[in-house]
């Protein structure tokens, strides 16, 4: 059960926090104001045609279920440090060297996108966190 609370955390976390941290970055001019949004239905992702949105929310959700289990006995501070790091470095670094791997995509090292991708996958573990606090799989943290 805490794997499927950790998915619709990870899930909700994208479409809410995350989504909000792209927002906050693209109005402060560090996400090119041509960037498709998080929340977005177009592009549809190959290869399946899967509109972006749902795409990111369900990657986030597989995100939120293996940390949920790997991290699922933090207490305290520890807890949400973790989340925050676990997205920051994991996530962020999943993002940055494997996707464009596995797209055959060019990788980019510019210092701009470690921040974009720390702070906006930084938010997504702590959004998750905290949604998983709300669903009570964090108690007394």
């Amino acid at each position: 059960m805490q794997a499927v609370k950790g998915f619709v955390a990870g899930a909700l976390s994208v479409v809410t926090v995350m989504a909000a941290i792209w927002w906050s970055l693209r109005a402060l001019g560090h996400i090119p104001a041509n960037a498709n949004p998080l929340w977005s239905w177009t592009p549809a992702v190959p290869p399946f045609g899967v509109p972006r949105v749902l795409n990111s929310a369900f990657w986030g959700g597989v995100w939120g279920a293996v940390l949920a289990l790997v991290m699922g006995n933090l207490r305290g501070a520890s807890y949400w440090l973790a989340w925050l790091l676990a997205g920051a470095i994991a996530v962020a670094g999943t993002a940055i060297f494997i996707v464009p791997t596995i797209k055959g995509t060019p990788i980019v090292l510019t210092p701009q996108r470690f921040m974009v991708s720390g702070l906006l996958n930084g938010a997504f573990g702590l959004g998750a966190a905290i949604w998983l606090s709300l669903f009570g799989v964090a108690e007394k943290r």
